[in-house]
């Protein structure tokens, strides 16, 4: 091929092309762009609440909550559960890994924290409005 078909080949491509492109950046990210966004921001909440919980900074944890947690687990609550569970595993050593999860529409978020005595799993359920709508403890996997 002469380079000036070369050049008219290439030119029409651009062409050819340019709309679909530009089309593409008006829609955004692509789905799991936008998922891993979502993922990374839903985990960062997971993680900044379990931060507070293992500083005894209940009040940032709290105010983390949505209406209903907030209804169902006032911060004296909060502080008062946190406290019980260190009775039973010891004192917090640290956060040991982080996983994100679908379940039933809802992200979930668990932070595996190391206690001197075994480690929990710490539950934190991030509702659509990027509040926490759950927060729970039980035996790490």
């Amino acid at each position: 091929m002469d380079k000036k078909l070369v050049a008219i080949v290439v030119v029409l491509a651009v062409i050819a092309i340019a709309p679909l492109l530009m089309y593409a950046a008006k829609q955004g990210p692509a789905p799991s762009a936008m998922s891993e966004t979502v993922g990374a921001n839903v985990i960062a909440i997971g993680q900044e609440v379990a931060t507070a919980l293992t500083q005894n900074d209940f009040a940032a944890a709290y105010g983390r909550f949505d209406e209903r947690m907030r209804a169902a687990l006032p911060e004296a609550k909060l502080a008062e559960v946190w406290q019980g569970l260190l009775k039973e595993v010891g004192a917090f050593q640290k956060q040991a890994g982080i996983r994100h999860e679908k379940i039933q529409g809802f992200d979930v978020v668990f932070v595996t924290c190391e206690f001197e005595r075994g480690k929990r799993d710490l539950q934190v359920t991030v509702g659509p409005s990027g509040q926490v709508a759950g927060l729970y403890y039980r035996l790490a996997k």
